[in-house]
């Protein structure tokens, strides 16, 4: 049975529930605890969320919310809770999720060779299942997301430390937060020596509090690698039309280049610092710098492969090409951040960990990058033009 508590938040459950199925279900739940069920549908049939999303962006709202919970259900007499996360996404990953998704369940798709299929998109679907998966079964969580709109990196970490969203949907460089992943690797050490001295079935995911005041300080979590050291290359992209765009097969003199990136992205910058470019230019918004280079006031950046033929990405109609044949390959491994300083920021640290280890052990994990040429083995015989 339900408690006082339970019953008292239940009309915040369903003013914000946003699919039918949840909304039978807490029904279903509320009735049963006051007595009067006697006759609700046995079968609900649900409509993807995902879908609405595009509309609701068209409209300039800076918040969607578009699921009330990610709940299995639990015969189980432990305490049930409920965790909102709000999820920090990059708006053409909404835009284009419908087209990828093709109706299907966000949390359920186990094949990502699809239309609009690239890395921060995965990111996302990736970031849903852990949490999907990650979740106990007396846990419930309802999702909010909100399109990350004109901040810069920088701007967007220190919104995450501030606890102003839980989550970002993009795989962050986690070599660009080295003390926060030294505390954690310590912590968890301890955990375990203490664990293995004291077998108090303590949760080997919770903070040391011998460190905990060290660890607060940075503010962030970051979460084990989606994509280990060494898998993620990038192509030079170029506006096809730009004098200096190499033919296929023709000589490449790169100290004629001017190219651009964020130094806030560690490894990108330091991959581009050992090739002699002309000049590197600094800029923060990920915007900036492909209409930058498709105006050709700088003429490469970096950017993953697509899985389209020619490996074209087209963003706001316009369309850069990489440099055929060549490559650059990243020293560095992705993870998501996630905020100590937002109420459900250390619960969501713990289900994405362990989601994470049940994707790696699925085999999804590295399996939807392949399938969606984020890992292009279209590119596996391309001249890798720096060391890592």
């Amino acid at each position: 049975m339900y408690s006082k508590i339970d019953l008292l938040n239940l009309p915040l459950i369903l003013v914000s529930a946003v699919t039918r199925q949840s909304l039978v279900l807490y029904f279903k739940r509320y009735l049963l605890n006051v007595g009067l069920l006697f006759i609700l549908p046995a079968v609900v049939s649900a409509t993807p969320l995902e879908p609405s999303i595009a509309p609701i962006l068209s409209s300039n709202a800076s918040t969607i919310s578009i699921t009330t919970s990610i709940t299995h259900s639990a015969n189980t007499e432990a305490a049930n809770t409920y965790t909102h996360i709000n999820i920090l996404v990059i708006p053409a990953v909404l835009e284009n999720l419908t087209d990828f998704l093709q109706g299907q369940d966000i949390e359920k798709i186990n094949n990502f060779d699809r239309p609009n299929a690239r890395r921060d998109l995965i990111d996302y679907v990736l970031l849903r299942q852990a949490l999907y998966l990650g979740k106990t079964k007396n846990q419930h969580i309802s999702i909010t997301v909100t399109p990350w709109l004109n901040a810069s990196y920088s701007r967007m970490i220190k919104n995450l430390k501030n606890g102003q969203y839980t989550v970002f949907a993009n795989t962050v460089w986690r070599e660009d937060f080295p003390m926060i992943l030294n505390t954690q690797i310590q912590q968890k050490k301890s955990q375990a020596n203490r664990s293995h001295s004291n077998s108090s079935g303590s949760n080997p995911l919770q903070p040391n509090p011998s460190s905990s005041n060290i660890a607060h300080a940075h503010q962030l979590y970051i979460s084990n690698p989606t994509m280990r050291y060494g898998e993620f290359e990038a192509g030079l992209y170029m506006n096809p039309s730009n004098p200096k765009f190499p033919a296929s097969g023709s000589p490449l003199d790169i100290s004629q280049f001017t190219v651009i990136s964020s130094k806030q992205w560690r490894p990108d910058w330091l991959a581009l610092s050992q090739l002699p470019f002309k000049h590197m230019y600094n800029e923060v918004h990920w915007e900036h710098m492909f209409k930058m280079v498709y105006s050709q006031r700088a003429d490469a950046m970096l950017i993953a492969f697509s899985q389209e033929a020619d490996f074209n990405i087209t963003l706001l109609n316009m369309t850069l090409l990489p440099i055929p044949n060549v490559k650059v390959a990243l020293a560095g491994s992705r993870g998501w951040a996630i905020s100590r300083s937002h109420p459900s920021g250390t619960l969501t640290y713990e289900i994405l960990e362990r989601g994470l280890q049940i994707l790696r052990r699925k085999g999804i994990i590295p399996r939807a990058y392949f399938e969606a040429d984020v890992i292009n083995s279209r590119v596996k015989y391309w001249r890798t033009l720096n060391d890592y």
